[in-house]
């Protein structure tokens, strides 16, 4: 099975505050038999390369917790768009689209 829409980073807008918690939250999808999980953070126009540069930060620091807590998951980037005027802005960024495979948005 596969998560498409999750709010699984620490400390980014509706995800948990702590990594611990993005660990727990993991731990029981893949307890429910989750294999793939996409963390879609909430993204607008206004998102750039400091945002990019956020984003796999806390992906980098949750990816190595994962492996060392031994969780069987994998977690890819992506974002929940917010529909609106400028979105095509963020067409040059990978984050954008699921897993950074630059073809698909998941819109909010």
């Amino acid at each position: 099975m596969i998560d498409i829409h999750c709010h699984v980073l620490h400390g980014v807008d509706d995800g948990p505050n702590k990594i611990d918690e993005s660990l727990r939250m993991l731990d029981e999808a893949a307890a429910q038999g989750i294999k793939v999980v996409c963390a879609t953070p909430h993204v607008d126009s206004w998102a750039d390369g400091r945002t990019e540069m956020f984003l796999n930060d806390r992906m980098n620091q949750l990816q190595e917790a994962i492996v060392k807590q031994g969780i069987p998951i994998k977690v890819i980037l992506g974002s929940e768009i917010y529909f609106g005027v400028g979105i095509q802005s963020l067409r040059s960024y990978s984050f954008t689209t699921l897993g950074g495979n630059g073809k698909h948005w998941l819109v909010e």
